[in-house]
């Protein structure tokens, strides 16, 4: 455990203990004296011992927060956080510790100053778990299982639902306190909406000179959407940029110190968002507030223990592992079909790769669970071996697919990518579309690898399903080995095959439809690993070969900036024009240059003879004549030319020249 994530796990705690405390004293102080029940599982376990008693049965109020909470908490393990959950037990048994160890005495006589203080501070016991990354568990469990779902805050609601059971309440022991009690709710979820913003929705306007600086710190922290709009000021006339982004609104503090990071003349325009409508990124509930978001893509290996060492393979995880790789991929198509035998080779091997703090996933069939005695229904064998992800290679019939998906054991599926699976029709005829990923085939012979045309056919239909997706790329080393015996690479695209492996990722990475990146053979060499580590993963990257004679402003322009592709492109070139911000005043001289026409590739940057446009870097999409308005940067080299296919389908492209 690092030391960011101690101090995580050191505040969460710490928010815990004083929820409990708050929560406690709250029902002792001001809860109990007034004779009315407080909210969630805690008001209805109260409820429950009371109305227990009534028959002579006694049914305590502690048992009841445990026997009432767990049912719920196991059913949320899986889908709001595992971290979030276990600290949230925390709160309930300290809670129910504090109730029999402390006694702290009433401070007032009068019933609403009871019901206003208690309210207001019950409340507060659960927005301070709620902050600490946990909750005092119950119907803040179920509330936030909804919102998850649906993004909307439900709190009105679960208002709505402890009335009722107040309504209950009133009719056996009293509609006086019954309404007291209604009246204490409504404080106690007022004071949860107004100081926990998990899920409202702000739009902010930001005006800045520098966007490309400001663009590009900003989606280095954060996954929202953001649209840039070219202007100019009404009283300076000068060239300005509008952003254009809708965040959670607990956000906008930390936003706000970036953009200021970025550009210290940032304007920031925070606008109340009532109504969104449209894809919105939520980030998950056990990440801390401040912690840099892992951004589309993870790094992966394959590992194939059956086929080498337990030495080599630790050693390899580890090496990987310094360098931020964080999936594995393993075969079981090829393993042993003895499960004792998988046991004992494939269990130290999970261990050690949950040790290094990898996510591992295993390609099986029908015929892999057959020989496990595993089936749809019954994922045992894996959930004790330690496997995260399924990717099943071959399928069973529908309903099974169905069945795989709803495992009780939170096993994501991963279905094949280069196949025609109809992954929709699962969804619609009932399965878990937050358990199902995709990830594509390798292809160990030569040539057999997708073509471009059919990898973006199948994606196409991955992103529309919103579907993350993973793809291999091959690793260039001597003497590398896969699953079976053919040792030519384990590319997805034929095209990757010999090219080199920052090649490969730069082109998966520009294609904007892949999120985890595999090394599809082993053992890739200390060298790939780092290469792959230094592509920037969060933009399209592309490598040019320069010009000789290439000036200094020439090089700010086409390096020093993350150029953004204007969406209104012509079919000659793909345009940046915000570099012209800066050459306004700064002269850039025409260069000679031998040749008569620009071809396809070569990297331009307009000169001081356009001066209006002076700046502007521009990469040939179609032959264009030299009319000496524009000097010749360089070319794109040979190994990058499939990026900028990639690019002219989507000429808006964020990317950077390296």
């Amino acid at each position: 455990m690092n030391k960011k994530t101690a101090k995580r796990y050191a505040v969460t705690t710490a928010a815990v203990i004083a929820s409990a405390f708050l929560q406690a004293f709250a029902m002792q102080t001001f809860l109990t004296p007034a004779q009315i029940l407080s909210s969630g599982f805690t008001g209805m376990a109260v409820l429950i011992e009371r109305i227990t008693s009534i028959y002579g049965v006694h049914f305590s109020t502690s048992l009841g927060m445990v026997a009432l909470n767990v049912p719920v908490a196991v059913f949320c393990f899986k889908h709001i956080g595992k971290k979030f959950v276990i600290f949230s037990m925390l709160q309930v048994f300290l809670a129910s510790l504090f109730l029999q160890v402390f006694h702290f005495k009433p401070l007032f006589d009068d019933v609403l100053l009871n019901i206003c203080f208690g309210g207001f501070i019950y409340g507060g016991a659960i927005v301070t778990a709620l902050k600490g990354n946990a909750s005092t568990a119950g119907t803040d469990f179920i509330a936030l299982y909804v919102s998850n779902r649906t993004g909307k805050a439900i709190w009105q609601y679960v208002f709505l639902f402890i009335s009722c059971m107040l309504c209950i309440f009133g009719y056996m022991f009293g509609w006086e306190y019954a309404g007291y009690s209604i009246m204490f709710q409504f404080i106690s979820t007022q004071t949860i909406d107004r100081f926990y913003h998990r899920y409202k929705r702000v739009t902010l306007q930001i005006t800045t000179h520098d966007p490309e600086t400001v663009v590009s710190e900003y989606i280095k922290y954060y996954r929202h959407g953001v649209s840039v709009m070219n202007g100019y000021g009404g009283y300076s006339k000068q060239e300005m940029s509008l952003l254009h982004t809708v965040v959670s609104s607990y956000e906008v503090q930390d936003i706000v110190h970036h953009l200021k990071h970025a550009d210290p003349k940032v304007i920031v325009n925070v606008l109340p968002t009532e109504t969104f409508f449209g894809g919105f990124y939520q980030k998950p509930i056990d990440q801390a507030r401040g912690e840099k978001e892992q951004i589309m893509h993870r790094l992966g290996i394959s590992v194939y223990p059956e086929h080498s060492t337990q030495e080599k393979d630790f050693a390899y995880m580890e090496l990987a592992a310094k360098y931020g790789f964080s999936r594995i991929f393993t075969c079981l198509l090829s393993a042993s079909s003895d499960p004792e035998v998988i046991k004992r080779e494939f269990g130290a091997f999970l261990k050690k790769a949950h040790e290094l703090g990898y996510e591992v996933a295993a390609d099986t069939n029908p015929q892999v669970f057959q020989n496990l005695g595993a089936s749809p229904d019954n994922l045992e064998i894996f959930h004790q071996l330690g496997l995260d992800i399924i990717r099943l290679d071959g399928h069973f019939d529908e309903l099974q697919d169905v069945l795989i998906t709803r495992n009780p054991y939170g096993i994501k599926i991963e279905f094949n990518g280069s196949s025609d699976a109809d992954v929709e029709r699962l969804i619609r005829h009932g399965a878990d579309r937050r358990n199902m990923i995709i990830c594509h085939n390798f292809y160990p012979e030569r040539y057999s690898g997708l073509s471009q045309k059919t990898f973006d056919r199948f994606n196409e239909k991955w992103t529309s399903l919103g579907m993350t997706t993973a793809a291999f790329v091959s690793s260039q080393a001597e003497h590398t080995f896969g699953p079976w015996e053919v040792y030519q690479g384990l590319p997805t695209l034929e095209a990757d095959r010999t090219l080199p492996i920052d090649a490969q990722v730069r082109h998966m990475v520009a294609c904007e439809v892949i999120d985890d990146i595999l090394i599809g053979n082993a053992y890739a060499t200390e060298e790939e690993l780092k290469a792959m580590a230094s592509v920037k993963l969060t933009n399209t990257t592309i490598r040019m070969d320069e010009a000789e004679g290439l000036g200094e402003a020439e090089k700010d322009a086409v390096y020093r900036f993350i150029h953004n592709g204007r969406n209104d492109a012509s079919e000659y070139f793909i345009r940046s024009s915000f570099p012209r911000l800066q050459f306004k005043s700064r002269e850039i001289p025409f260069r000679p240059c031998e040749k008569k026409t620009f071809t396809r590739g070569d990297v331009l940057v307009v000169n001081d003879n356009l001066a209006h446009y002076r700046g502007e870097v521009e990469i040939v999409l179609t032959e264009i004549e030299n009319d000496g308005q524009r000097n010749l940067a360089g070319r794109i080299a040979d190994t990058d030319m499939r990026i900028l296919d990639e690019m002219e389908k989507r000429p808006d492209h964020v990317f950077e020249i390296i």
